[in-house]
């Protein structure tokens, strides 16, 4: 049974992708984030001298206090990849139909209970990637009338922070050569506007 990994991992080779480069930068820092009522108080002292979240956890980093966040060593084994993704099918899951076809085919897994979005996107890696394969494995009809499998699936961010226009993608394949192309690298660079964007956002800093 699946228990760990990341949440539409399956055997082979899955791609994460995101819309926007701030967003790809908050999906990955999301991981790192302190809880909910951590970044409550955070956003509380912020708020309380009159500074932002990013500003706060700079200076509590400079006075060498405990704070969730990235090192160098972090940054420097990463990088921001461009992609060009198949432009084949891809399954929504924030969709009524989609999200109703789950529900019917989980329903034991969940013991009675309706799945819901947060499930099929939640930290119970035996659902979502469960979820993963029986999507990577159905027969799908594209506008074009031809029968094909899924490329992989369309979520909202872990961060939550996005709009109709930004959501984020997983790609899957037991194949290295699946349609998903590197059109170019950069390294991650702690004065990138949209990692400034990422750190304030999700309480996670740059140290």
């Amino acid at each position: 049974m699946r228990r760990c990994g990341s949440r539409f991992d399956l055997p082979g080779h899955t791609v994460y992708a995101a819309t926007k480069r701030a967003t790809a930068y908050r999906e990955v820092l999301a991981y790192s984030a302190p809880s909910a009522d951590g970044y409550a108080a955070l956003r509380a002292d912020a708020v309380a001298v009159g500074v932002g979240i990013d500003v706060l956890l700079q200076e509590m980093v400079a006075a060498g206090m405990p704070v969730e966040g990235v090192d160098s060593d972090w940054r420097d084994a990463r990088r921001l990849y461009r992609l060009q993704l198949s432009g084949r099918l891809w399954v929504a899951l924030r969709n009524n139909s989609t999200l109703s076809t789950l529900a019917a085919r989980f329903r034991n897994l969940l013991e009675g209970r309706r799945l819901d979005y947060s499930d099929a996107t939640g930290s119970w890696r035996l659902l979502t990637t469960s979820v993963a394969e029986w999507i990577s494995g159905q027969s799908l009809i594209d506008p074009s009338g031809n029968t094909v499998r899924p490329d992989g699936v369309a979520y909202t961010p872990k961060s939550g922070i996005s709009s109709d226009d930004d959501p984020c993608w997983a790609q899957c394949s037991a194949t290295a050569s699946f349609g998903c192309v590197v059109l170019d690298a950069a390294p991650l660079s702690v004065w990138d506007p949209d990692a400034l964007s990422a750190s304030k956002d999700t309480g996670v800093a740059f140290l």
